[in-house]
């Protein structure tokens, strides 16, 4: 339960600040399916399974429907943040968290390097998140394991669509 607070913690007001930002209503969506998803976590840790399938599954089926939208959304706003920032610069702790980051990064290391340097970079903010949610027993091992390989399949997804997106 505890993990689900700090997620919402984190994840929610970005989305928030993301929509109010760009004036994109994509990430109210996004942000309704993040709060479906743990009140579908909250039902299955009260014995409600056939609420929390339901609940796991609407929002399972607008998340799929959503993802054409949100990959020509993040496109857009790679393309539009690259055209805004100077690339030629020095890379940036401050780049991490940006958009300009992965052709800084090509351009520092190189198109066949950049790859694995930005999912390792990914997966150890995600490693550093969960380590001490595990440490607490607020998740198990598997859990945890699970987290980190599917977040590391959408840092590889992402790092794709930004690629496409600079072509």
């Amino acid at each position: 339960m505890g993990a689900l607070i700090i997620l919402f913690g984190i994840f929610l007001p970005l989305l928030l600040y993301n929509a109010k930002k760009t004036k994109n209503k994509l990430y109210y969506a996004t942000g309704g399916i993040l709060c479906a998803l743990g009140i579908a976590f909250m039902a299955a840790s009260y014995g409600q399974y056939l609420l929390a399938l339901i609940i796991l599954c609407t929002a399972s089926g607008i998340s799929a429907l959503l993802i054409p939208k949100m990959q020509q959304t993040m496109r857009e706003e790679i393309i539009k943040s690259i055209e805004q920032t100077d690339t030629s610069g020095p890379l940036r702790l401050k780049d991490v968290f940006s958009s300009s980051f992965i052709p800084k990064l090509e351009r520092t290391y190189g198109e066949h390097k950049a790859p694995a340097i930005y999912a390792t970079i990914y997966a150890g903010f995600v490693i550093a998140i969960i380590s001490p949610l595990l440490l607490m027993n607020i998740i198990t091992l598997s859990t945890a394991i699970i987290s980190v390989l599917v977040s590391s399949i959408l840092i590889i997804q992402i790092y794709r669509n930004a690629k496409k997106a600079t072509r």
